[in-house]
């Protein structure tokens, strides 16, 4: 059994009764989702965690993290293909992977923006 938060990943070997933080390997523990699967052949356990994502001194990390351990030890799963940019790509980016503040009031701007557009009232 699992828990997750936005503080960190637990697991109770004992429905419920103990719990053990298993976060060796994540960077930090801001968490943001947990999906987990198995298989009975073979005793597969896979464990997959995004993360906050930082850019620390220009260099990319955080993201998407695994187990194949029942979260005993975490590794990244940003496999090849996967954008490690920590820079704004264009225009019409959100921002950057560490936004200042006008970033983050230009993105709460745009959302608000597509919320009331879906709000409109369809034409008579």
């Amino acid at each position: 059994m699992f828990v997750a938060t936005e503080k960190g990943i637990w697991r109770s070997n004992d429905g419920g009764q103990t719990w053990l933080e298993k976060t060796r390997g994540l960077p930090w523990k801001e968490i943001q989702g947990f999906a987990g699967g198995s298989a009975a052949a073979g005793n597969l356990v896979m464990l997959y965690c995004p993360i906050r994502s930082k850019d620390e001194n220009g260099v990319f990390q955080g993201g998407l993290y695994r187990s194949r351990d029942r979260g005993e030890n975490w590794e990244s799963a940003m496999g090849q293909g996967i954008s490690t940019e920590t820079k704004k790509a264009d225009q019409w980016a959100f921002g950057s992977i560490s936004p200042t503040a006008r970033d983050r009031r230009q993105t709460a701007h745009r959302l608000c923006l597509q919320h009331q557009h879906r709000l409109q009232p369809a034409a008579q």
